[in-house]
């Protein structure tokens, strides 16, 4: 499957004529039906740039890619932090967001300089904020939108090697922990460092630590208290997102101190919220049909 083709702004007004259209309708036919057929608007301040969401709640496609998740805020915070990543230090490198859903981070490591390819099985609900964020140009070149389905990635047709790959909260289903890794295995390289954030369930966090080892070597990355050089920090992120919806997700549990980047103490039963760096096993061999 090739790469999404870049809508007109005809073809993206058309879009949000449709949405708003829906939304009204359902405020004439029931108030409470708002919340199944409107946008939410979210506003992120980072250090040099601004992003802004648009969340899909209408129900059409996936519901799961229309919302903002915490994962995907807290990468991009952690991506934004100056010292850890100097100015330029994103320049012209590859990257694979997978599990994109409103596109985030994808957006910000673009805005930082990166070539991205971000994914989701529904691309449909990053491609208006990929738009409204990033304004036609160099930046936008930037930028690739592709359905990527993690049980038959084959046939996205993405070529070419990566130098990371970003996971906002992917890991959700115990059923789509192995297609991910599989999927992940498959588009990186020995030289590829994965950015991994959020294993929502208990029962995925258990198939996570049954089978990672399989694939990738973990390791788990310490969080910057402060963020004194960013636009952010986790704590920030969970602030943010609480403050953009109603109904708040409950906190994760504080991470520890920096030591130096890479944490010595990665207990497994506490990876849930943790920001963890997997790379590739090359001692296997993963077959794909």
């Amino acid at each position: 499957m090739a790469p999404r083709a870049r809508p007109s702004p005809e073809e993206i007004e058309r879009k949000r004529l449709e949405r708003a259209q829906k939304k009204e309708a359902a405020e004439a036919r029931d108030p409470d039906e708002m919340l199944e057929a409107m946008s939410h608007a979210l506003h992120y301040d980072f250090r040099e740039h601004v992003v802004e969401i648009q969340e899909d709640w209408s129900g059409d496609g996936s519901g799961l890619a229309g919302m903002q998740w915490l994962g995907g805020l807290s990468l991009a915070r952690f991506f934004d932090d100056r010292d850890r990543f100097p100015a330029g230090h994103f320049k012209d490198k590859r990257v694979l967001e997978v599990g994109a859903g409103c596109g985030l981070t994808g957006i910000l490591l673009a805005h930082l300089g990166a070539r991205v390819t971000i994914t989701d099985l529904d691309v449909t609900k990053a491609e208006p904020n990929v738009e409204a964020n990033l304004a036609p140009g160099v930046v936008r070149e930037r930028v690739e939108l592709t359905a990527l389905d993690w049980k038959n990635p084959l046939a996205a047709g993405i070529v070419g090697t990566f130098d990371m790959i970003v996971a906002g909260e992917c890991c959700y289903f115990v059923d789509c922990i192995e297609p991910l890794f599989r999927t992940m295995w498959l588009l990186s390289t020995s030289d590829t460092v994965i950015f991994l954030w959020g294993i929502v369930s208990s029962a995925a966090l258990e198939e996570f630590n049954r089978i990672v080892n399989d694939y990738f070597v973990v390791e788990r990355v310490s969080t910057d208290e402060q963020g004194a050089s960013s636009g952010g920090n986790i704590e920030q992120a969970v602030t943010e997102l609480s403050a953009g919806h109603e109904e708040a997700p409950a906190s994760p549990p504080p991470l520890e101190a920096s030591i130096g980047g890479v944490m010595s103490n990665d207990d497994p039963s506490t990876r849930g919220r943790a920001l963890l760096r997997l790379h590739r096993r090359s001692d296997i061999s993963v077959e794909f049909s």
